[in-house]
């Protein structure tokens, strides 16, 4: 049952009341500007003898609770936002009781006159040292007059039990204010006392591993197309499907990630990883059987079969999150990119011309180089190298962080699948040092790696270390040598420099990396990259983002350069862009210049300017590009993109350009839809000599208790969210999610170990649905499924008109509750005795109260009528009959 406050819900009772005459308006007015402005005025309170003495004081009810401090609201259970000395630290329900005994001095009452309960873990929790507590009293010159001795502060409810708990009060100089206006309580506890490392950390009790689940997640992308080359024609047909499915039960996750090719017929199905996984609390670690890749902090990621045990940073407070790189690249048509890593197809879809960005990439490795293939619609390529690793190794002092891996390794390129296991550990020492160090090794291949890493404070970061390598080679020869590696990075906040990643490293003659020496002693494997002769010698790799002065805009820059041994073969990618805008207008300029020994170089330039069209079509924009080649090419194309529909979830595009040398006359027609059931798209481009329909399905499937429920794509840690009866509600986190008809849906992409605020949008409810409220918090585990359930409350909306037998309303200010299995405040009386209540069954009771005494109380018995049922808000008169 909905709690109504005058505030709002009883509006229409107002308005009702104001014209039965002066007396009773005064009354109400009285009765409002009670409830109302101790809001505004914390120390005010009022005397009900005021209303009592207008008029006939049998008339009032006991009003006693809007006198008190509260600002005339009562204890119970309320969820509010947490703040620790400014800070905002948790989101949760608290219950509140009435501060009557006004226990310790001025410094410690409580503003609102109530009390939250927050026991001693709940502050351990928040980061309270419990075991500074006694020498802080000591300290405190006040302390014999102004601090309450007792540990603990203890409310006894009315048969005796222990209702609230609170050591707050027993703190000195702590108090705790209550902001009902905003839901907020601020606690204030002396800095002294707080534990600096719980900034930003949520305490394991909180964590939930979720409930248990059957999930999978899929990416479908399709292309149908016909080509035209020498008078002939042919088909061009591709299929990509990206599934990742699992089993969650307990604080364990069972996930398989499978892919599937389909070009021309040429079909490809890749297992890339089975694995158990679950974390160790105490260790602050993840515990993974089966498939997967070991951790790239030191030694270049490499998959395998088997067991890990490695620390995970996000249990942390203030972890450094994982690096992902962003992909750039410029299309000269509506392309397909494909990106690849370790031998295994990671990512597959549909640009547009022009400059694109790829920011949502999840790699099957912590590192690896990454193939970035760009196919035009004409059936041209471009490739290239993106460089992938880590920034400069570095750890808060004391912090250690490690992994232990055993298993066979795997390859994509090859099925050599030797035994391997590699060990490293990390540690924070003072003064900003950072030691490092690992081991690792195969049949025919081992290594030690060790460095150091500098927190050099205004100038950034760096780490350098030296890994010795021994690999055993075909032929009977061994073959030593060392790889020397130099990591830094650096953000200018005061000129705006981003140094995202900064490295180079030298690898001698005689270096190989783990998967070089499998490859090298893989009888089946054509490579010829991986032989005797050739092999990585050094790499050059940097990115950095500039924001320049005000209205200046700003500009990005990233380069790599490889080499390798025996081979002059040089792989080289830069890339960098400036982007700006003038008022409403923004344009941005890309390069892209790719380049490898005995192939022809390729440089892109594009140019896009984007107008927004609001002032004529509402969520729509108008752009411009145009590529220039390196080959005299050049390619400009007019769009027209915006959104549609009520969520703004329906995007489209409709584009025609025209290039030179032959190229003629393109276009392009795409939507984009983010349903509650999942997202899809289609699209037709055609060129001069070709012609091409794309689509695709993205989404996600949970079986739960509750049944199925499909969503958006998932992300590795999803809320389920329950909302019994409030079917199509819109959640506000994403667009297009809402609630499917058993009113569950899925939030994906929350974060683990974090808190996730979970909202509804009250407005999208059912004419007969109400929430007691719109958000919830949950605090999930790493790929847990955690139910966020709402209470709904599925009923009528009744203006109860509420007589005694005597035929004289129930008294002014009377409470209401449906009587239930149990009681709940529903609603509170006006002067005519009305009630505005909701949520309702058709049938029931009604529970009037307005005093303490046995006689100050009485019970209405109410039926619902078809005819009655049909209206949003029914009128109702009932006897009210004294038990």
């Amino acid at each position: 049952m909905q709690a109504v406050k005058i505030s709002k819900k009883s509006v229409p009772v107002l308005n009702r009341s104001l014209s039965k005459g002066s007396n009773r308006y005064f009354k109400l007015s009285a009765l409002t500007l009670i409830i109302l402005s101790t809001h505004c005025f914390a120390d005010s309170s009022f005397n009900p003898a005021f209303l009592e003495n207008m008029g006939d004081g049998s008339n009032v009810a006991d009003l006693s609770a809007f006198s008190s401090p509260t600002g005339g609201q009562l204890p119970g259970k309320y969820t509010v936002d947490i703040y620790i000395n400014g800070e905002e630290t948790d989101h949760r329900e608290v219950e509140f009781v009435a501060d009557k005994s006004q226990v310790g001095t001025k410094s410690n009452e409580q503003a609102t006159g109530l009390i939250p309960c927050l026991t001693l873990e709940d502050l351990k929790g928040y980061g309270l040292k419990t075991d500074a507590i006694e020498a802080f009293k000591k300290s405190t010159t006040a302390q014999d007059a102004a601090v309450v001795v007792a540990e603990d502060v203890k409310t006894k409810g009315p048969t005796g039990e222990e209702k609230c708990s609170n050591v707050l009060l027993s703190i000195p100089s702590a108090k705790a204010e209550f902001d009902f206006n905003k839901q907020k309580l601020n606690l204030s506890i002396p800095q002294a006392l707080i534990s600096r490392s719980a900034r930003g950390y949520v305490d394991p009790k909180y964590w939930d591993d979720g409930i248990t689940a059957a999930l999978i997640d899929y990416n479908f992308s399709g292309a149908n197309g016909t080509n035209k080359s020498g008078g002939e024609s042919s088909n061009d047909d591709s299929y990509y499907l990206n599934l990742r499915s699992g089993l969650n039960f307990g604080a364990w996750r069972l996930r398989n990630y499978s892919t599937w090719n389909d070009n021309n017929g040429v079909r490809e199905f890749q297992n890339v990883n089975t694995y158990l996984q679950r974390n160790i609390v105490p260790l602050k670690s993840l515990l993974t059987l089966g498939d997967s890749y070991s951790p790239a902090d030191i030694f270049d990621s490499s998959q395998f079969r088997g067991v890990q045990l490695a620390s995970d940073d996000d249990m942390l407070p203030d972890s450094q999150q994982g690096f992902a790189p962003i992909i750039r690249g410029i299309a000269k048509t509506n392309a397909q990119v494909t990106i690849t890593q370790n031998g295994y197809t990671i990512y597959q879809s549909y640009v547009s011309p022009g400059a694109f960005e790829i920011n949502d990439l999840y790699p099957s490795g912590g590192s690896g180089d990454l193939t970035v293939v760009i196919k035009e619609q004409d059936g041209s390529q471009q490739t290239f190298i993106q460089p992938y690793a880590s920034v400069p190794m570095l750890q808060r002092e004391g912090r250690t962080k490690y992994s232990l891996t055993a298993g066979q390794y795997r390859n994509g390129y090859s099925g050599s699948t030797p035994k391997f296991g590699q060990f490293t550990l990390i540690r924070g020492f003072s003064r900003g040092v950072t030691a490092y160090g690992g081991m690792q090794g195969s049949e025919n291949y081992t290594s030690a790696a060790v460095g150091l890493g500098q927190n050099l404070g205004d100038f950034g970061a760096v780490s350098v270390d030296i890994t010795q390598a021994k690999t055993n080679l075909p032929e009977g020869e061994v073959s030593k040598g060392q790889s020397y590696r130099f990591l830094y990075s650096k953000s200018f906040a005061d000129s705006g420099t981003d140094f995202r990643l900064l490295g180079y490293r030298y690898s001698t003659s005689g270096f190989y990396t783990l998967q070089e020496s499998v490859d090298l002693n893989d009888d089946a494997n054509t490579l010829s990259l991986f032989d005797i002769r050739t092999h990585k010698r050094s790499r050059v790799e940097g990115s950095v983002n500039q924001s320049l002065p005000e209205n200046w805009g700003s500009f990005y820059f990233s380069a790599s350069v490889q080499n390798y041994w025996g081979d002059d073969t040089k792989e080289q990618t830069l890339q960098w862009g400036y982007s700006n805008s003038w008022k409403s207008i923004s344009y941005n300029i890309a390069v892209s210049d790719s380049y490898v020994t005995e192939q022809e170089r390729d440089r892109q330039i594009s140019l896009n300017v984007s107008i927004p069209l609001d002032k004529w079509l509402k969520s729509a924009t108008v752009s411009y590009n145009s590529t220039h080649g390196s080959d005299g090419r050049v390619q400009r194309q007019t769009s027209l993109n915006g959104t549609l529909l009520e969520d703004r979830n329906l995007n489209y595009n409709v584009s025609e350009g025209f290039g030179n040398k032959g190229q003629g006359n393109t276009g392009n027609t795409s939507l984009n839809y983010q349903g509650k059931y999942g997202n899809s798209n289609i699209g037709y481009s055609y060129t001069t000599d070709s012609r091409r329909i794309n689509y695709g399905l993205q989404g996600g499937v949970i079986a739960h208790s509750g049944g199925v429920t499909l969503s958006q794509p998932l992300g590795e840690t999803v809320a389920l969210v329950a909302t019994p009866g409030a079917a199509d509600t819109k959640i506000w986190n994403n667009n297009g999610v809402r609630t499917d008809s058993s009113g569950y849906a899925i939030l994906p992409y929350i974060t683990p170990y974090r808190h996730n605020n979970v909202g509804l949008d009250a407005t999208s409810l059912g004419k007969n649905v109400e929430i007691d409220e719109s958000a919830k918090d949950v605090v999930p585990t790493r790929g847990a499924v955690v139910r966020a359930t709402f209470t709904t409350h599925v009923g009528y909306r009744m203006m109860m008109i509420m007589m005694r037998p005597s035929g004289k309303p129930v008294p002014f200010g009377t409470t209401v509750a449906l009587v239930d299995d149990k009681v709940t405040d529903a609603g509170i009386v006006g002067e005519q005795g009305e009630a505005y209540l909701s949520g309702l069954p058709a049938k029931g009771s009604l529970k009037a109260q307005w005093g303490k005494e046995a006689d100050e109380h009485c019970t209405v018995h109410y039926e619902v009528n078809e005819k009655q049922a049909e209206e949003t808000l029914m009128a109702l008169e009932g006897q009210c009959i004294p038990e």
